[in-house]
Protein backbone atom coordinates (compact mmCIF):
# COMPACT_ATOMS: atom_id res chain seq x y z
CA UNK A 1 0.00 0.00 0.00
CA UNK A 2 1.39 3.40 -1.03
CA UNK A 3 0.92 5.78 1.93
CA UNK A 4 1.48 9.50 1.38
CA UNK A 5 0.56 12.32 3.75
CA UNK A 6 -2.70 14.08 2.86
CA UNK A 7 -1.12 17.52 2.63
CA UNK A 8 1.43 16.31 0.04
CA UNK A 9 -1.22 15.79 -2.66
CA UNK A 10 -2.09 18.60 -5.10
CA UNK A 11 -5.77 18.49 -6.01
CA UNK A 12 -6.84 18.71 -9.65
CA UNK A 13 -9.24 21.36 -10.80
CA UNK A 14 -11.42 22.09 -13.77
CA UNK A 15 -14.81 23.31 -14.98
CA UNK A 16 -16.62 19.95 -14.94
CA UNK A 17 -18.35 18.12 -12.11
CA UNK A 18 -16.72 14.70 -11.54
CA UNK A 19 -19.98 13.40 -10.06
CA UNK A 20 -21.41 13.30 -13.59
CA UNK A 21 -19.38 10.13 -14.09
CA UNK A 22 -21.75 8.21 -11.80
CA UNK A 23 -24.80 9.05 -13.90
CA UNK A 24 -26.23 6.15 -15.94
CA UNK A 25 -24.93 6.35 -19.51
CA UNK A 26 -27.64 4.51 -21.45
CA UNK A 27 -30.60 6.85 -20.75
CA UNK A 28 -28.48 9.76 -21.96
CA UNK A 29 -27.46 7.94 -25.15
CA UNK A 30 -31.05 6.79 -25.73
CA UNK A 31 -32.26 10.37 -25.37
CA UNK A 32 -29.57 11.44 -27.82
CA UNK A 33 -30.91 8.91 -30.34
CA UNK A 34 -34.59 9.85 -29.99
CA UNK A 35 -34.33 13.64 -29.62
CA UNK A 36 -33.40 14.22 -33.26
CA UNK A 37 -33.26 10.79 -34.92
CA UNK A 38 -32.27 12.12 -38.35
CA UNK A 39 -29.18 14.04 -37.14
CA UNK A 40 -25.71 12.72 -37.87
CA UNK A 41 -24.30 10.37 -35.21
CA UNK A 42 -21.21 8.61 -36.62
CA UNK A 43 -19.51 8.84 -40.00
CA UNK A 44 -16.56 7.34 -41.81
CA UNK A 45 -15.34 8.05 -45.36
CA UNK A 46 -18.18 7.06 -47.68
CA UNK A 47 -20.69 6.11 -44.93
CA UNK A 48 -22.71 8.12 -42.41
CA UNK A 49 -25.34 6.96 -39.91
CA UNK A 50 -28.00 9.12 -38.36
CA UNK A 51 -28.83 8.77 -34.66
CA UNK A 52 -31.72 6.35 -35.15
CA UNK A 53 -29.75 3.99 -37.38
CA UNK A 54 -26.67 4.10 -35.17
CA UNK A 55 -28.70 3.39 -32.04
CA UNK A 56 -30.46 0.42 -33.67
CA UNK A 57 -27.12 -1.01 -34.77
CA UNK A 58 -25.53 -0.50 -31.34
CA UNK A 59 -28.45 -2.14 -29.52
CA UNK A 60 -28.43 -5.12 -31.93
CA UNK A 61 -24.75 -5.60 -31.18
CA UNK A 62 -25.50 -5.22 -27.48
CA UNK A 63 -28.00 -8.08 -27.66
CA UNK A 64 -25.36 -10.25 -29.34
CA UNK A 65 -22.74 -9.30 -26.72
CA UNK A 66 -25.17 -10.04 -23.87
CA UNK A 67 -25.43 -13.66 -25.04
CA UNK A 68 -21.70 -14.26 -24.46
CA UNK A 69 -20.21 -15.55 -21.16
CA UNK A 70 -20.23 -12.70 -18.65
CA UNK A 71 -16.75 -13.48 -17.32
CA UNK A 72 -14.96 -13.21 -20.69
CA UNK A 73 -14.18 -9.96 -22.53
CA UNK A 74 -15.89 -9.43 -25.89
CA UNK A 75 -13.40 -8.80 -28.68
CA UNK A 76 -13.87 -6.01 -31.22
CA UNK A 77 -11.62 -6.64 -34.23
CA UNK A 78 -12.92 -4.00 -36.62
CA UNK A 79 -11.30 -1.03 -38.38
CA UNK A 80 -12.18 2.47 -37.24
CA UNK A 81 -15.68 3.30 -38.42
CA UNK A 82 -19.38 3.03 -37.72
CA UNK A 83 -19.34 -0.71 -36.97
CA UNK A 84 -16.49 -0.33 -34.49
CA UNK A 85 -18.30 2.55 -32.75
CA UNK A 86 -21.61 0.63 -32.65
CA UNK A 87 -19.87 -2.42 -31.20
CA UNK A 88 -18.29 -0.34 -28.41
CA UNK A 89 -21.62 1.23 -27.47
CA UNK A 90 -23.31 -2.16 -27.76
CA UNK A 91 -20.91 -3.72 -25.25
CA UNK A 92 -21.51 -0.80 -22.88
CA UNK A 93 -25.27 -1.30 -23.24
CA UNK A 94 -24.95 -5.03 -22.56
CA UNK A 95 -22.69 -4.53 -19.54
CA UNK A 96 -19.94 -6.60 -21.19
CA UNK A 97 -16.22 -5.95 -20.92
CA UNK A 98 -15.04 -4.88 -24.39
CA UNK A 99 -11.54 -5.47 -25.72
CA UNK A 100 -10.85 -3.61 -29.01
CA UNK A 101 -7.98 -5.16 -30.98
CA UNK A 102 -6.62 -3.50 -34.11
CA UNK A 103 -7.34 -5.93 -37.00
CA UNK A 104 -4.29 -4.62 -38.87
CA UNK A 105 -1.97 -6.16 -36.25
CA UNK A 106 -0.04 -9.27 -37.32
CA UNK A 107 -2.14 -12.47 -36.86
CA UNK A 108 0.22 -13.81 -34.19
CA UNK A 109 -0.14 -10.60 -32.23
CA UNK A 110 -3.95 -10.65 -32.50
CA UNK A 111 -4.05 -14.27 -31.37
CA UNK A 112 -1.70 -13.60 -28.43
CA UNK A 113 -3.86 -10.70 -27.21
CA UNK A 114 -7.04 -12.78 -27.53
CA UNK A 115 -5.49 -15.66 -25.57
CA UNK A 116 -4.20 -13.34 -22.85
CA UNK A 117 -7.66 -11.83 -22.41
CA UNK A 118 -9.55 -15.12 -22.69
CA UNK A 119 -11.73 -13.87 -25.55
CA UNK A 120 -14.27 -16.45 -26.70
CA UNK A 121 -16.40 -14.31 -29.02
CA UNK A 122 -15.80 -11.13 -30.99
CA UNK A 123 -17.20 -8.68 -33.53
CA UNK A 124 -15.21 -8.89 -36.75
CA UNK A 125 -14.92 -10.81 -40.02
CA UNK A 126 -14.16 -14.54 -39.58
CA UNK A 127 -10.88 -14.27 -41.49
CA UNK A 128 -9.56 -11.77 -38.94
CA UNK A 129 -10.75 -13.43 -35.73
CA UNK A 130 -8.21 -15.51 -33.78
CA UNK A 131 -8.54 -19.32 -33.85
CA UNK A 132 -11.41 -20.64 -31.72
CA UNK A 133 -13.10 -17.24 -31.48
CA UNK A 134 -16.82 -17.15 -32.36
CA UNK A 135 -17.97 -14.34 -34.67
CA UNK A 136 -20.78 -12.19 -33.23
CA UNK A 137 -23.53 -10.73 -35.40
CA UNK A 138 -26.25 -8.15 -34.63
CA UNK A 139 -29.32 -9.78 -33.08
CA UNK A 140 -32.84 -8.89 -31.98
CA UNK A 141 -33.92 -8.82 -28.36
CA UNK A 142 -34.06 -6.77 -25.18
CA UNK A 143 -31.24 -5.72 -22.87
CA UNK A 144 -31.29 -5.89 -19.08
CA UNK A 145 -30.72 -3.00 -16.67
CA UNK A 146 -27.49 -1.01 -16.99
CA UNK A 147 -24.38 -2.18 -15.15
CA UNK A 148 -23.21 -0.07 -12.16
CA UNK A 149 -20.58 2.68 -12.62
CA UNK A 150 -17.86 0.58 -11.00
CA UNK A 151 -18.32 -2.36 -13.39
CA UNK A 152 -15.43 -3.19 -15.75
CA UNK A 153 -16.11 -1.73 -19.20
CA UNK A 154 -13.01 -1.75 -21.40
CA UNK A 155 -9.66 -3.53 -21.74
CA UNK A 156 -6.80 -1.85 -23.58
CA UNK A 157 -3.35 -3.28 -24.32
CA UNK A 158 -0.15 -1.40 -23.51
CA UNK A 159 3.49 -2.40 -23.86
CA UNK A 160 4.86 -4.26 -20.83
CA UNK A 161 8.30 -4.73 -19.29
CA UNK A 162 7.67 -8.47 -18.85
CA UNK A 163 7.96 -9.04 -22.60
CA UNK A 164 4.19 -9.28 -23.04
CA UNK A 165 1.52 -6.57 -23.31
CA UNK A 166 -0.32 -5.41 -20.19
CA UNK A 167 -4.11 -5.50 -20.37
CA UNK A 168 -5.40 -2.43 -18.53
CA UNK A 169 -9.01 -2.46 -17.27
CA UNK A 170 -11.22 0.65 -17.03
CA UNK A 171 -14.65 0.79 -15.45
CA UNK A 172 -17.70 2.63 -16.74
CA UNK A 173 -17.12 5.48 -14.30
CA UNK A 174 -13.64 6.16 -15.71
CA UNK A 175 -14.90 6.27 -19.31
CA UNK A 176 -17.73 8.62 -18.40
CA UNK A 177 -15.44 10.85 -16.32
CA UNK A 178 -13.08 11.37 -19.23
CA UNK A 179 -15.97 12.03 -21.62
CA UNK A 180 -17.62 14.61 -19.37
CA UNK A 181 -14.23 16.22 -18.74
CA UNK A 182 -13.61 16.51 -22.48
CA UNK A 183 -17.07 17.98 -22.99
CA UNK A 184 -16.35 20.69 -20.41
CA UNK A 185 -12.79 21.31 -21.63
CA UNK A 186 -13.77 21.66 -25.30
CA UNK A 187 -17.27 23.06 -24.77
CA UNK A 188 -18.78 20.28 -26.92
CA UNK A 189 -22.36 20.85 -28.16
CA UNK A 190 -24.83 19.24 -30.56
CA UNK A 191 -23.32 21.29 -33.39
CA UNK A 192 -19.88 19.71 -33.03
CA UNK A 193 -18.25 17.06 -35.21
CA UNK A 194 -15.31 15.39 -33.45
CA UNK A 195 -12.47 13.65 -35.34
CA UNK A 196 -10.29 11.19 -33.42
CA UNK A 197 -6.82 10.81 -34.94
CA UNK A 198 -5.05 8.00 -33.12
CA UNK A 199 -5.16 4.28 -32.47
CA UNK A 200 -8.85 3.30 -32.48
CA UNK A 201 -8.24 0.10 -30.46
CA UNK A 202 -7.64 2.22 -27.37
CA UNK A 203 -9.36 3.59 -24.32
CA UNK A 204 -8.80 7.10 -25.70
CA UNK A 205 -10.93 6.29 -28.74
CA UNK A 206 -13.80 4.98 -26.57
CA UNK A 207 -13.62 8.07 -24.36
CA UNK A 208 -13.79 10.45 -27.33
CA UNK A 209 -16.64 8.50 -28.93
CA UNK A 210 -18.58 9.01 -25.70
CA UNK A 211 -17.48 12.66 -25.63
CA UNK A 212 -19.25 13.28 -28.94
CA UNK A 213 -22.34 11.17 -28.23
CA UNK A 214 -23.04 12.29 -24.66
CA UNK A 215 -22.85 15.93 -25.81
CA UNK A 216 -25.28 15.20 -28.65
CA UNK A 217 -22.66 15.81 -31.32
CA UNK A 218 -21.25 13.51 -34.02
CA UNK A 219 -18.15 11.33 -34.18
CA UNK A 220 -16.03 11.13 -37.35
CA UNK A 221 -13.90 7.99 -37.71
CA UNK A 222 -10.93 7.68 -40.03
CA UNK A 223 -9.01 4.47 -40.72
CA UNK A 224 -5.74 5.42 -42.47
CA UNK A 225 -4.96 1.92 -43.77
CA UNK A 226 -8.42 1.26 -45.20
CA UNK A 227 -9.42 4.74 -46.34
CA UNK A 228 -6.03 6.25 -47.13
CA UNK A 229 -4.62 9.71 -46.28
CA UNK A 230 -6.67 11.54 -48.92
CA UNK A 231 -9.92 10.44 -47.24
CA UNK A 232 -9.23 12.50 -44.11
CA UNK A 233 -9.55 16.01 -45.61
CA UNK A 234 -12.64 14.85 -47.53
CA UNK A 235 -14.24 13.48 -44.34
CA UNK A 236 -13.51 16.70 -42.47
CA UNK A 237 -14.78 18.88 -45.30
CA UNK A 238 -17.94 16.86 -46.01
CA UNK A 239 -19.04 16.93 -42.36
CA UNK A 240 -17.46 20.25 -41.33
CA UNK A 241 -15.29 18.88 -38.53
CA UNK A 242 -15.15 21.25 -35.58
CA UNK A 243 -13.04 19.34 -33.04
CA UNK A 244 -9.84 17.32 -33.43
CA UNK A 245 -8.08 14.99 -31.03
CA UNK A 246 -4.66 13.86 -32.26
CA UNK A 247 -1.26 12.67 -31.12
CA UNK A 248 1.39 15.26 -32.04
CA UNK A 249 2.92 12.94 -34.65
CA UNK A 250 -0.33 12.89 -36.63
CA UNK A 251 -1.05 16.56 -35.96
CA UNK A 252 2.34 17.32 -37.53
CA UNK A 253 1.04 15.99 -40.85
CA UNK A 254 -2.16 18.07 -40.86
CA UNK A 255 -0.57 21.25 -42.33
CA UNK A 256 0.80 19.13 -45.19
CA UNK A 257 -2.40 17.32 -46.13
CA UNK A 258 -4.15 18.34 -49.38
CA UNK A 259 -6.40 21.39 -49.04
CA UNK A 260 -5.49 21.67 -45.35
CA UNK A 261 -6.96 25.13 -44.81
CA UNK A 262 -10.24 24.16 -46.43
CA UNK A 263 -10.51 20.90 -44.46
CA UNK A 264 -9.76 22.68 -41.17
CA UNK A 265 -11.91 25.74 -41.88
CA UNK A 266 -14.61 24.86 -39.33
CA UNK A 267 -12.25 23.56 -36.61
CA UNK A 268 -12.60 25.52 -33.38
CA UNK A 269 -10.50 23.38 -31.00
CA UNK A 270 -7.68 20.85 -31.25
CA UNK A 271 -6.60 18.63 -28.37
CA UNK A 272 -3.06 17.21 -28.67
CA UNK A 273 -2.26 14.22 -26.45
CA UNK A 274 0.32 11.48 -26.12
CA UNK A 275 3.89 12.78 -26.44
CA UNK A 276 6.09 15.85 -26.29
CA UNK A 277 4.65 18.77 -28.23
CA UNK A 278 7.27 21.09 -29.76
CA UNK A 279 6.34 24.76 -30.04
CA UNK A 280 7.38 24.76 -33.70
CA UNK A 281 4.73 22.13 -34.44
CA UNK A 282 2.17 24.27 -32.67
CA UNK A 283 3.11 27.25 -34.86
CA UNK A 284 2.82 25.17 -38.06
CA UNK A 285 -0.62 23.93 -37.02
CA UNK A 286 -1.82 27.41 -36.12
CA UNK A 287 -0.85 28.58 -39.60
CA UNK A 288 -3.55 26.39 -41.21
CA UNK A 289 -6.23 26.66 -38.52
CA UNK A 290 -8.82 29.41 -38.17
CA UNK A 291 -7.39 32.34 -36.26
CA UNK A 292 -9.61 31.83 -33.21
CA UNK A 293 -9.15 28.05 -32.95
CA UNK A 294 -8.15 26.82 -29.49
CA UNK A 295 -5.14 24.51 -29.02
CA UNK A 296 -5.04 22.36 -25.90
CA UNK A 297 -2.06 20.23 -24.87
CA UNK A 298 -2.78 17.25 -22.62
CA UNK A 299 -0.53 14.83 -20.79
CA UNK A 300 -1.86 11.45 -19.77
CA UNK A 301 -1.29 7.70 -19.74
CA UNK A 302 -3.64 4.83 -20.54
CA UNK A 303 -4.07 4.15 -16.84
CA UNK A 304 -4.85 7.59 -15.51
CA UNK A 305 -6.60 10.96 -15.81
CA UNK A 306 -5.05 13.84 -17.78
CA UNK A 307 -3.38 17.16 -17.23
CA UNK A 308 -4.61 19.84 -19.68
CA UNK A 309 -3.23 23.20 -20.76
CA UNK A 310 -4.70 25.68 -23.25
CA UNK A 311 -1.87 27.18 -25.26
CA UNK A 312 -1.49 30.93 -25.55
CA UNK A 313 -1.91 32.48 -29.02
CA UNK A 314 1.55 32.58 -30.60
CA UNK A 315 4.87 31.19 -29.57
CA UNK A 316 7.90 29.90 -31.47
CA UNK A 317 10.87 27.72 -30.64
CA UNK A 318 11.45 23.98 -30.51
CA UNK A 319 11.04 23.45 -26.76
CA UNK A 320 8.15 21.28 -25.63
CA UNK A 321 5.12 23.11 -24.25
CA UNK A 322 3.90 22.55 -20.66
CA UNK A 323 1.59 19.65 -19.85
CA UNK A 324 -0.83 21.67 -17.73
CA UNK A 325 -2.97 21.09 -14.66
CA UNK A 326 -4.63 17.91 -13.46
CA UNK A 327 -8.37 17.65 -14.00
CA UNK A 328 -10.78 17.86 -11.10
CA UNK A 329 -11.49 14.41 -9.72
CA UNK A 330 -7.94 13.49 -8.77
CA UNK A 331 -4.77 14.61 -7.04
CA UNK A 332 -1.08 14.21 -7.76
CA UNK A 333 2.28 14.30 -6.02
CA UNK A 334 5.90 14.23 -7.22
CA UNK A 335 8.01 11.60 -5.44
CA UNK A 336 11.79 11.34 -5.20
CA UNK A 337 13.81 8.13 -5.64
CA UNK A 338 13.13 7.18 -2.00
CA UNK A 339 9.37 7.63 -2.41
CA UNK A 340 9.19 10.92 -0.49
CA UNK A 341 7.30 14.01 -1.73
CA UNK A 342 9.62 16.44 -3.53
CA UNK A 343 10.07 20.02 -2.31
CA UNK A 344 8.70 22.77 -4.59
CA UNK A 345 10.69 23.21 -7.81
CA UNK A 346 12.32 19.75 -7.59
CA UNK A 347 11.70 17.09 -10.26
CA UNK A 348 10.10 13.81 -9.23
CA UNK A 349 7.98 10.91 -10.42
CA UNK A 350 4.35 11.82 -11.17
CA UNK A 351 1.95 9.81 -8.98
CA UNK A 352 -1.81 10.25 -9.47
CA UNK A 353 -4.67 9.15 -7.21
CA UNK A 354 -8.25 9.14 -8.47
CA UNK A 355 -11.53 7.24 -8.50
CA UNK A 356 -11.29 7.58 -12.28
CA UNK A 357 -7.95 5.85 -12.79
CA UNK A 358 -7.93 2.38 -14.32
CA UNK A 359 -9.21 -0.37 -12.02
CA UNK A 360 -6.25 -2.67 -12.58
CA UNK A 361 -5.02 -5.25 -15.07
CA UNK A 362 -6.72 -8.28 -16.64
CA UNK A 363 -4.80 -11.43 -15.70
CA UNK A 364 -6.03 -15.03 -15.99
CA UNK A 365 -9.65 -14.05 -16.43
CA UNK A 366 -9.88 -11.53 -13.59
CA UNK A 367 -9.10 -7.90 -12.81
CA UNK A 368 -6.14 -7.64 -10.41
CA UNK A 369 -4.58 -4.42 -9.02
CA UNK A 370 -1.32 -4.75 -11.00
CA UNK A 371 0.37 -1.35 -10.87
CA UNK A 372 -2.85 0.32 -9.70
CA UNK A 373 -2.27 0.54 -5.95
CA UNK A 374 -5.42 0.57 -3.77
CA UNK A 375 -6.09 3.81 -1.90
CA UNK A 376 -6.59 3.37 1.85
CA UNK A 377 -8.72 6.53 1.95
CA UNK A 378 -11.19 5.38 -0.75
CA UNK A 379 -11.80 1.75 -1.78
CA UNK A 380 -12.93 2.88 -5.25
CA UNK A 381 -9.81 4.99 -5.81
CA UNK A 382 -6.48 3.83 -7.26
CA UNK A 383 -2.98 5.29 -7.03
CA UNK A 384 -0.81 5.06 -10.14
CA UNK A 385 2.93 5.65 -10.33
CA UNK A 386 3.32 6.87 -13.90
CA UNK A 387 7.08 6.43 -14.27
CA UNK A 388 7.24 9.93 -15.76
CA UNK A 389 9.72 12.44 -14.36
CA UNK A 390 8.32 15.98 -14.11
CA UNK A 391 8.39 19.24 -12.21
CA UNK A 392 5.87 21.99 -11.52
CA UNK A 393 6.96 25.35 -12.91
CA UNK A 394 6.45 28.82 -11.42
CA UNK A 395 3.04 29.08 -13.09
CA UNK A 396 1.84 25.85 -11.46
CA UNK A 397 2.00 23.89 -14.73
CA UNK A 398 3.39 20.37 -14.93
CA UNK A 399 6.39 19.95 -17.23
CA UNK A 400 7.29 16.38 -18.14
CA UNK A 401 11.07 15.89 -18.34
CA UNK A 402 11.41 12.21 -19.27
CA UNK A 403 11.10 8.73 -17.78
CA UNK A 404 12.52 7.06 -14.69
CA UNK A 405 12.37 3.71 -16.52
CA UNK A 406 13.00 2.62 -20.11
CA UNK A 407 9.56 3.23 -21.59
CA UNK A 408 9.33 5.63 -24.53
CA UNK A 409 6.65 7.07 -26.78
CA UNK A 410 6.92 6.20 -30.49
CA UNK A 411 4.40 8.06 -32.66
CA UNK A 412 2.29 8.59 -29.55
CA UNK A 413 2.32 4.90 -28.60
CA UNK A 414 3.92 3.70 -25.40
CA UNK A 415 6.64 1.08 -25.98
CA UNK A 416 8.72 -0.76 -23.42
CA UNK A 417 12.04 -1.78 -25.03
CA UNK A 418 11.98 -4.93 -22.85
CA UNK A 419 8.99 -6.22 -24.81
CA UNK A 420 10.83 -5.69 -28.11
CA UNK A 421 13.94 -7.38 -26.71
CA UNK A 422 11.87 -10.40 -25.64
CA UNK A 423 10.34 -10.65 -29.12
CA UNK A 424 13.82 -10.56 -30.69
CA UNK A 425 15.20 -13.22 -28.34
CA UNK A 426 12.28 -15.48 -29.26
CA UNK A 427 13.33 -15.49 -32.94
CA UNK A 428 15.31 -18.50 -34.23
CA UNK A 429 19.07 -18.00 -34.03
CA UNK A 430 18.99 -14.86 -31.85
CA UNK A 431 21.13 -15.42 -28.74
CA UNK A 432 20.54 -12.02 -27.15
CA UNK A 433 19.22 -8.56 -27.96
CA UNK A 434 19.19 -5.00 -26.71
CA UNK A 435 16.89 -2.17 -27.77
CA UNK A 436 17.70 1.51 -27.36
CA UNK A 437 15.64 4.65 -27.88
CA UNK A 438 17.32 7.38 -29.93
CA UNK A 439 16.15 10.86 -30.83
CA UNK A 440 15.62 11.81 -34.48
CA UNK A 441 14.83 15.50 -34.15
CA UNK A 442 11.75 15.65 -31.91
CA UNK A 443 10.83 12.04 -32.83
CA UNK A 444 11.83 8.95 -30.88
CA UNK A 445 12.85 5.83 -32.76
CA UNK A 446 13.98 2.39 -31.64
CA UNK A 447 17.30 0.80 -32.57
CA UNK A 448 17.85 -2.92 -31.95
CA UNK A 449 21.15 -4.75 -31.61
CA UNK A 450 20.84 -8.53 -31.96
CA UNK A 451 23.43 -11.24 -31.33
CA UNK A 452 22.82 -13.48 -34.34
CA UNK A 453 24.24 -14.72 -37.60
CA UNK A 454 21.02 -13.76 -39.37
CA UNK A 455 20.75 -10.53 -41.34
CA UNK A 456 18.66 -7.54 -40.33
CA UNK A 457 16.60 -8.05 -43.49
CA UNK A 458 15.75 -11.60 -42.37
CA UNK A 459 14.82 -10.53 -38.82
CA UNK A 460 12.56 -7.62 -39.69
CA UNK A 461 9.59 -9.55 -41.18
CA UNK A 462 9.74 -12.08 -38.34
CA UNK A 463 9.64 -9.28 -35.80
CA UNK A 464 6.85 -7.49 -37.67
CA UNK A 465 4.74 -10.65 -37.33
CA UNK A 466 4.97 -10.43 -33.52
CA UNK A 467 4.80 -6.70 -32.75
CA UNK A 468 2.64 -3.71 -33.72
CA UNK A 469 4.24 -1.52 -36.37
CA UNK A 470 5.23 1.28 -33.99
CA UNK A 471 7.23 -1.21 -31.86
CA UNK A 472 9.32 -2.58 -34.76
CA UNK A 473 12.75 -0.90 -34.54
CA UNK A 474 13.61 1.65 -37.20
CA UNK A 475 17.06 0.06 -37.46
CA UNK A 476 18.36 -3.42 -36.60
CA UNK A 477 22.08 -4.04 -36.12
CA UNK A 478 23.34 -7.64 -36.08
CA UNK A 479 26.54 -8.76 -34.33
CA UNK A 480 28.08 -12.11 -33.38
CA UNK A 481 27.59 -11.13 -29.71
CA UNK A 482 26.56 -8.09 -27.67
CA UNK A 483 29.27 -5.92 -26.07
CA UNK A 484 29.23 -6.67 -22.33
CA UNK A 485 30.57 -5.06 -19.18
CA UNK A 486 32.93 -7.07 -16.93
CA UNK A 487 29.94 -8.11 -14.80
CA UNK A 488 28.16 -9.60 -17.81
CA UNK A 489 25.58 -6.84 -18.31
CA UNK A 490 25.14 -5.21 -21.75
CA UNK A 491 27.48 -2.28 -22.28
CA UNK A 492 24.91 0.45 -22.93
CA UNK A 493 27.56 3.03 -23.81
CA UNK A 494 29.03 0.78 -26.50
CA UNK A 495 25.57 -0.11 -27.78
CA UNK A 496 24.66 3.56 -27.97
CA UNK A 497 27.79 4.29 -29.96
CA UNK A 498 26.90 1.48 -32.37
CA UNK A 499 23.40 2.87 -32.81
CA UNK A 500 24.73 6.37 -33.51
CA UNK A 501 27.34 5.07 -35.99
CA UNK A 502 24.64 3.10 -37.83
CA UNK A 503 22.49 6.21 -38.04
CA UNK A 504 25.19 8.39 -39.56
CA UNK A 505 26.56 5.62 -41.75
CA UNK A 506 30.08 6.17 -40.35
Amino acid sequence: MLTIAKDAWRAGRGPHDPALADRPILPLLRAFATRDPGALAVAQPGLALDRAAFWRGAMARGVAAAATPAAAPVGILLPAGVEHAASLVGCLAAGRLAFPIDPSLPPDRRAALARAAGIQAAFGPPGILPPGCVALHPAEGELQAEAPPGAPALVSATSGSSGAPKLVVHNRRALAFQAWGNIALLGVTERDRLVFLGGHASVACAMHLLTALLAGGAYLAWEPLAAGPSALPMLMTDHRATLLRAVPTLARSLPRMPHARHALAAVRAVRLVGEALPADDVAALRAVLPQDARLIASYSATETIPFDHELPPARGGSAAVPSGRLRAGGAFVLLDAQGHPCPPGTPGEVVIRSRYNAMGEWVDGACVPGRMAPDAADPESRIYRTGDLAMVDADGLLRVLGRIDRQVKVNGNRVDPAEVEAALRALPGVADAAVLARQAGMRTELVAVAATAASAAALRPLLAARLPGHAVPARIITLPSLPLLPGGKPDLQALGALADIAKTGA
